[in-house]
C-alpha cells in the first residue's frame, strides 16, 4: 500500500512538473488542459433542460381527487414550476413541452424552445405561457385524451438532435397546433427542428411530469418510426416503451428524469414503468402527490443538475518541498469539472498564476499582473 501511494505521488509531481514546463508567458491567463472538452476552461456549462408536461385529460380527472388547485393536477404541476421560476436566479437553458395527437397522429411538441433562463426576458415569457396554461387547463387548446409519453420522448430526441419533426404541430386534428413555438424550427426547413441555441454545450436533460391513474398503461408495440431505435426490450414491462426510450435517450446523452403524478388514483404498473425508465435513463424518479411535493421535485432535480454542470476549484493545494503547486512565484490551482456519469477522469484544467509584489503586499495576479 505504502510503496503504491509514494508510485503514486512521484506521478502526480512528474505530471505536474511536466505541465508548468508547458506553461508560456503571454498576454492572458493560460490554462493548460488536462483532458480535452468542448468547453472554455474553467467556465460553468449551463445545461439544456426540456421539461414535458402530460397534458392529457388526466391531468383534471375529478376521480384522481387531487388535493389542491379546486382539484385540477394540471394546474398544480405548472403552478410548481411557476414558483421554481420565481424562487431565484436559474444557471440554465430551459423549455417546455406537452404531447399533442391521437392515434396514428401521436407525438409531442415543443410549446417554448429552450432560452437562456438567466436572461430575464426568457425567464418572463416562459412565466406567461405557463400562466396561460394554467388559465385554461380545460381547454381542448390544453388538453388532448390521448397520453403516450413515449411519443412524446421520440419528438424530444428529434428536437434536442436537430432532426426532422415527428408530429411536432403540423399533423392535422392537433389540437395544441396553434400553440406550437415555430420558433423552434429550422428557418430553410419548417420540417426540422434547430434544437438547442447553437452556443450551447452543456448536458441535455428531460423532465417528465407523467400524470398516473388506475388501469391506464399507455403505449403500444408502436415505435414510432423505430428510427435509430436500438437495444433489448425491457423485461417486465409489457407493452409500454417509455423505459426503452429513456434508456436511448440516456445513450445520446439526454438524462431523463421522471415526476409520476397521482393522488387517489395509481396504476402500480405504469409506477414501475416509470421508475425502471428513470433509472435507465440516468436520472431519478419521484411519485408526486400534491403541489407541494412537485415543486420539492423539481427544486431538487435542478440543484442535481447544476451541481454536475459546474465547475470548482480545489480548496487547496499543499505548498511543500515534495509536492510543488507553487515554483518561484508561480502558483498553480487546479480547476475540475465532476463528470456526470461517474467517471473516475474528471474533465479540468490547470490555471497559472504568480505572485505579484504590491504596495501593501504580497498578491496573487494573472500574467498581467492584475488582481
Amino acid at each position: 500500500m505504502g510503496s503504491h501511494l509514494k508510485f503514486t505521488l512521484g506521478a502526480a509531481r512528474r505530471a505536474l512538473a511536466v505541465l508548468a514546463l508547458l506553461l508560456v508567458p503571454a498576454a492572458y491567463a493560460e490554462d493548460i488542459d488536462i483532458f480535452m472538452a468542448n468547453v472554455a476552461a474553467g467556465a460553468a456549462v449551463q445545461p439544456n433542460i426540456m421539461i414535458w408536461v402530460d397534458n392529457s385529460s388526466n391531468w383534471s380527472r375529478e376521480s384522481q381527487k387531487w388535493p389542491d388547485n379546486g382539484g385540477e393536477q394540471g394546474r398544480a404541476e405548472i403552478a410548481a414550476l411557476q414558483n421554481v421560476l420565481a424562487s431565484g436566479a436559474l444557471p440554465a437553458n430551459m423549455g417546455f413541452a406537452g404531447q399533442t395527437g391521437s392515434g396514428q397522429t401521436v407525438g409531442g411538441y415543443v410549446r417554448f424552445g429552450i432560452r437562456n433562463m438567466q436572461v430575464a426576458a426568457n425567464k418572463t415569457a416562459l412565466n406567461n405561457t405557463l400562466t396561460s396554461i394554467r388559465d385554461n387547463i380545460n381547454s381542448s387548446k390544453e388538453k388532448i385524451n390521448t397520453a403516450e409519453p413515449a411519443a412524446a420522448m421520440f419528438e424530444m430526441y428529434r428536437y434536442f438532435t436537430s432532426g426532422k419533426v415527428f408530429r411536432g404541430g403540423y399533423v392535422s386534428g392537433n389540437d395544441p397546433a396553434s400553440n406550437v413555438d415555430t420558433s423552434v424550427f429550422d428557418p430553410a426547413d419548417s420540417r426540422k427542428y434547430q434544437g438547442p441555441p447553437a452556443n450551447s454545450c452543456g448536458r441535455n436533460y428531460l423532465i417528465m411530469v407523467v400524470n398516473n391513474v388506475n388501469g391506464s398503461v399507455p403505449e403500444g408495440a408502436d415505435k414510432y418510426d423505430g428510427e435509430k431505435f436500438t437495444g433489448q426490450a425491457i423485461t417486465g414491462t409489457g407493452d409500454s416503451y417509455i423505459d426503452e426510450w429513456a434508456r436511448f435517450l440516456y445513450q445520446q446523452g439526454i438524462s431523463v428524469y421522471i415526476l409520476d403524478a397521482y393522488n387517489k388514483q395509481q396504476d402500480k404498473t405504469y409506477s414501475r414503468i416509470l421508475e425502471r425508465a428513470a433509472n435507465v435513463g440516468g436520472g431519478k424518479y419521484y411519485a408526486v402527490k400534491n403541489q407541494s411535493q412537485i415543486e420539492t421535485a423539481f427544486k431538487q432535480i435542478l440543484a442535481e443538475i447544476n451541481a454536475v454542470n459546474s465547475t470548482f476549484a480545489t480548496a487547496s493545494l499543499p505548498i511543500s518541498a515534495t509536492n510543488r503547486s507553487q515554483n518561484l512565484n508561480q502558483v498553480f490551482i487546479g480547476m475540475f469539472r465532476p463528470d456526470g456519469e461517474a467517471e473516475p477522469r474528471w474533465m479540468g484544467n490547470l490555471k497559472r498564476y504568480q505572485l505579484v509584489k504590491k504596495a501593501s503586499g504580497v498578491d496573487l495576479g494573472d500574467a498581467v499582473k492584475a488582481d
